[in-house]
């Protein structure tokens, strides 16, 4: 499996995060791969692994990475909730987090800190209107 190089700012203070209401679990990180039997993407927590849990409730449904779609919007809703534990937070930069974070994913695996997924919401950034304007330079 590839592994997404680090990108941790030591610039980007914790208590600025936790001011905001969202701190990052130091241990959590995502890991998806893709196989022929689909996307699987967990939560790997102080070394125990779990599913990421979609929005919605449909057995059906499926993530994606390493495109733009609306399983890459879902991948990125969930993992913005999951780090944050925001509702209005994941809702207002999903479109912007799959632009510029979930939809450069390498296509086969990725891993991504949760440290990483917070310090991309609080990067000083134009509003979420224009965020993705000037294509694709994700800091991650």
């Amino acid at each position: 499996m590839s592994a997404m190089t680090s990108t941790l700012n030591p610039a980007v203070p914790t208590p600025a995060v936790s001011a905001l209401g969202a701190t990052a679990v130091a241990s959590r990180c995502y890991v998806g791969e893709r196989s022929r039997a689909g996307c699987r993407v967990a939560v790997v927590d102080d070394g125990t692994a779990y599913p990421l849990r979609t929005r919605t409730h449909d057995p059906l449904w499926s993530f994606s990475w390493g495109r733009s779609g609306a399983s890459a919007r879902e991948l990125a809703w969930s993992i913005l909730y999951d780090s944050a534990h925001d509702v209005a937070l994941a809702d207002d930069w999903c479109a912007s987090f799959t632009a510029e974070v979930i939809s450069l994913l390498p296509w086969e695996a990725f891993r991504l800190e949760s440290q990483e997924v917070l310090e991309w919401l609080y990067e000083d950034r134009p509003h979420s209107w224009s965020a993705n304007a000037a294509g694709t330079d994700a800091a991650m």
